[in-house]
Formats: structure tokens, sequence, C-alpha cells
């Protein structure tokens, strides 16, 4: 009986030293990674024409599944665009990365941007309150 409860000792205190390790892997993993936000903007008004053509609405869908997939995969925090159909219309893309260099590449390999119908700004940020 003394052993079984000395094996059980040892093994609670074994998994609750890993499970802290682990917490603090993971905490150091998110504090080494930056938050920044994308902001895209149309580079004329001829982009809100394009995006209703079938090659601007495929380029469209190609753009909205890459930030979904960065989404699934924890890299996008949220995003979203302005409702208004005109040049003071823009795009938002928060991320959280490692580098600029990340967050430079998501821009460069962006559907919209290689087409030339938006660019990219990266600006440091820091998310204060989200929803759950």
């Amino acid at each position: 009986m003394k052993r079984q409860l000395s094996i059980f000792i040892v093994t609670f205190i074994l998994m609750a030293t890993a499970s802290l390790g682990f917490a603090a892997l993971g905490r150091r993993t998110q504090q080494s990674q930056k938050q920044f936000a994308l902001l895209l903007k149309a580079t004329g008004p001829e982009f809100f024409k394009k995006v209703q053509e079938p090659d601007g609405k495929q380029m469209v869908e190609k753009h909205f599944k890459k930030l979904q997939a960065l989404t699934q995969q924890g890299v996008c925090l949220f995003s979203g665009h302005t409702l208004v159909t005109d040049e003071s219309g823009f795009g938002i893309i928060v991320v959280r990365v490692s580098s600029e260099t990340e967050a430079q590449k998501i821009i460069d390999d962006d559907d919209l941007v290689k087409a030339g119908l938006v660019r990219g700004t990266i600006f440091p940020f820091e998310v204060i309150t989200a929803a759950k």
C-alpha cells in the first residue's frame, strides 16, 4: 500500500512539473512573438471595379482563404475591412509573428498585393482588449 502511494505521489509530482514546464514554454513562445497591424489600402479606384470581375472575385476568394488559414494557425488574431467603397476604405490584419520580416511576407504573398490592387503597410501593434 505504501509503495502504491509513493508511486502515486511521484507520478503526481512529475506530471505537475511537466505541466508547469509546458505552460512556461508556451508563455515564452508568445512573449518572443510580436504583434503587427497590416494595413491594406486600394492603390486606386480600379480596385473596386476589378474585384467585381470574375478574376478579381477569385483573387478575393484566395485572399480570404489565406486569412482563414492564418487564423486557424493562430497567426492572424483578427482581420476585417471598412464597408465604404471609395478610396478611403481599408483592410486591417493583426498578426502575431516573430519578426517584421514575417509580417512583410504575409503582405508580399497576398494575391491582391501581387496583382497591384492593394498595398500593405506594417505597424508594430499591441492588442489591448479582445473578445474571447
